[in-house]
């Protein structure tokens, strides 16, 4: 027997209990953890704007040009650009086209675009992998040479391709749980 607080609109606990995650939680933990992105990206730009100005301020102001300025702009610019293409499809800034969407029929439309958004999906993840596997190769291949003016390893640098291939493959993960979650209310309602 069930109650009417056990139709088919209520929440299943065995439900949620099996997905590890509850479903209040996740919107918050998304938040932070983009949030938390977006201020590693700002502090890297505000690092290279810092540095720059060290380095325009040296150079012209006191003539005496900072040996290590062009590099730890050029480490910060790395991180920022990788760090920022993940937190940026993670937001749903990517680029998208909307020639096609203005173009078809609202019916051939959503076809298209369901079509498209499994291809890009997919396209992302093989990327993602790559990045992840390639980058740590090198990674490990770049860890024994330092850089000349900060003296740090190569691999530095390198670093921030898998790092952003795990932020990729960990915003479709959420993308996924998501999707999968919305598509389990919507056969409960």
């Amino acid at each position: 027997m069930t109650s009417a607080a056990e139709g088919p609109g209520a929440r299943q606990p065995a439900a949620a209990a099996h997905q590890g995650l509850d479903a209040e939680d996740l919107p918050a933990a998304e938040g932070r953890f983009s949030k938390a992105l977006a201020d590693v990206c700002v502090v890297l730009l505000m690092g290279i704007l810092a540095t720059v100005l060290l380095q325009v301020v040296m150079r012209y102001g006191f003539n005496s040009p900072l040996t290590w300025t062009d590099e730890a702009t050029r480490l910060q610019l790395v991180w920022l650009t990788f760090i920022g293409a993940a937190l940026a499809y993670r937001m749903g800034a990517d680029i998208a086209v909307d020639a096609l969407e203005q173009l078809a029929t609202k019916r051939c439309w959503t076809w298209v675009a369901s079509s498209a958004a499994a291809v890009i999906q997919g396209t992302i993840a093989i990327v993602a992998v790559i990045f992840v596997v390639a980058g740590w190769q090198l990674v490990q291949a770049t860890m024994a040479r330092d850089t000349p003016a900060l003296d740090i390893p190569v691999a530095t640098f390198y670093a921030a391709v898998p790092s952003c291939g795990v932020l990729l493959l960990l915003s479709l993960a959420e993308r996924a749980w998501r999707a999968n979650r919305a598509r389990v209310e919507g056969g409960t309602k």
